[in-house]
């Protein structure tokens, strides 16, 4: 981070402060939304994107030394952020916070992404913040933000698919992806199988409304057909792998019968 502090005398001046890391959530840019001619908030540092942490279940056994390890998952991800917020007057640092409070106020997980690092989305909400003593206009805060789900991600990346090749996508570890396949007329029953993996998602038609394009998103769990994403999901056969359905750099796809286009979307994780 740069510090370039040109005026300590006029109270209306910026300290002209770039940070590197700027936090932005949901989309909003944290230090440029909020900073203006009647103070700023500037993001200092960043902690929690570095190592994960692991849960390990053990048990204790009678007679054993040690004890016996069960498996191991990952923890969910804390971020915490430390920012400055500072206000040429008392009636401005409470609007400050006013505004940051709005901005941070969700009921779901958001997106969350960094200046440095702006090609990783985090998937979190923020909890909680530090409470310094409130007797300056300049502060010093830490915001706490939760993100369930451990790994970062890239943005949604789009993939032309020649049916049974092998795949090739930015990612170090398996993801579930959106399959968006065209035949190239109405069909009734079709299968897409990773052949790597061994699952497979089968797919039959049960009333009357006939379509050629069907779209499986494997993150979310939904399956639409036709142009208009009417439910589908109806059409799913019991026995598919449809929830542990996922694709892999190096994987091969084979849907049968051969569609006319295959398109692949999906977001690469990464630790």
């Amino acid at each position: 981070m740069q510090y370039g502090f040109i005026d300590t005398v006029n109270s209306q001046a910026s300290n002209q402060v770039t940070s590197e890391n700027k936090l932005i959530y949901n989309n909003v840019i944290i230090d440029d939304v909020l900073t203006d001619v009647n103070g700023e908030v500037i993001t200092l540092n960043v902690d929690g994107r570095g190592m994960a942490q692991y849960n390990i279940r053990a048990v204790d056994v009678n007679g054993l030394d040690g004890t016996m390890y069960q498996g191991i998952n990952l923890q969910a991800r804390e971020l915490s952020v430390e920012i400055l917020i500072s206000a040429i007057n008392a009636v401005e640092f409470r609007k400050k916070y006013e505004r940051l409070n709005k901005i941070l106020r969700n009921k779901n997980e958001v997106a969350i992404r960094f200046s440095d690092e702006s090609d990783r989305y985090y998937f979190g909400i923020y909890v909680s913040s530090s409470a310094p003593k409130e007797d300056s206009n300049e502060q010093i805060i830490t915001l706490k933000i939760m993100c369930s789900d451990p790994l970062k991600y890239t943005k949604l990346n789009t993939l032309t698919y020649a049916n049974s090749s092998t795949i090739d996508i930015d990612s170090d570890y398996p993801v579930k992806p959106i399959i968006e396949v065209t035949f190239a007329s109405n069909t009734d029953s079709f299968s897409i199988r990773n052949s790597t993996t061994g699952k497979t998602v089968s797919y039959k038609k049960y009333d009357a409304v006939s379509a050629n394009i069907f779209k499986f998103d494997f993150d979310i769990g939904t399956i639409t057909r036709g142009t208009t994403n009417v439910d589908a999901l109806n059409g799913l056969v019991l026995t598919s792998n449809f929830e542990d359905f996922t694709i892999d750099d190096g994987n091969q796809v084979v849907i049968t019968p051969p569609p006319q286009t295959v398109v692949i979307k999906y977001r690469g994780a990464f630790l």
